[in-house]
């Protein structure tokens, strides 16, 4: 089980949206051991592979993690196009590099929900595949990763919570299906908090009041914060 806050899950879905037509990756942070996500990092917006820049940052979130008593747990991701159902390689290997589970954005789904089409909540989670053992992997274990992506179709799905609520499962395993499937079902009542604080945030993204931060972006410009302060004081308006 993979148990996320409402504020965790804002954020992903935001910065999915935000760089829309780009594949974004992030970190998830929580208490060593648990299976709550608290937090995450966004980390990139042109993620091909690891590089000496995303060796620093995960120090740096690492230590940004340790001062709040939280460790990275995990990883989570949003495909360029919506209709790519895999784990991309280089997700994979930040995977490897750090351990714990994924979560990605459900791509099929993630277009009806922003476009108001569906009530529905467009992330799923999986375990983290054979040889995402974390940065103490063998050799042998890193090379049983595919080179070529994995299909979110064999990985091994783990239940998904937000602020202690059942998140649906995507049980369709085509693109087309899990669309078709996302028009029609919509969220638990009990979710409503988390799908309006959802919608708040794609809103505030189109009209300017919010923006996500991640990695790629504060090294462009030290202005932009990774931590993102900005996003997190947002969340307290909507609980």
């Amino acid at each position: 089980m993979v148990e996320l806050s409402k504020g965790a899950a804002g954020k992903i879905v935001c910065h999915a949206r935000q760089h829309v037509t780009r594949a974004v990756v992030g970190l998830l942070l929580g208490q060593p051991g648990s299976d709550a996500v608290t937090d995450v990092v966004p980390l990139a917006h042109t993620l091909l592979a690891l590089t000496a820049v995303e060796e620093a940052a995960l120090n740096m979130i690492e230590a940004h993690a340790a001062s709040q008593d939280l460790a990275i747990v995990g990883v989570y991701y949003g495909n360029a196009r919506q209709d790519d159902c895999s784990v991309p390689p280089a997700v994979l290997a930040l995977s490897s590099a750090v351990g714990g589970c994924i979560v990605a954005v459900d791509g099929p789904a993630f277009g009806p929900f922003a476009a108001a089409v569906a009530d529905h909540i467009p992330l799923r989670a999986v375990e983290a595949p054979v040889g995402s053992a974390g940065s103490g992997a063998a050799d042998g274990a890193h090379a049983s990763l595919p080179a070529s992506g994995l299909p979110l179709a064999d990985t091994t799905p783990l239940a998904l919570t937000i602020d202690g609520v059942d998140v649906p499962s995507p049980s369709a395993t085509n693109a087309a299906a899990a669309a078709a499937a996302a028009a029609s079902e919509s969220a638990p009542a009990a979710l409503a908090p988390t799908v309006a604080l959802l919608r708040a945030g794609l809103a505030g993204l189109t009209d300017g009041t919010v923006s996500i931060a991640d990695y790629d972006d504060h090294m462009d410009s030290l202005v932009h914060d990774w931590r993102n302060p900005s996003f997190d004081a947002f969340v307290l308006t909507h609980k």
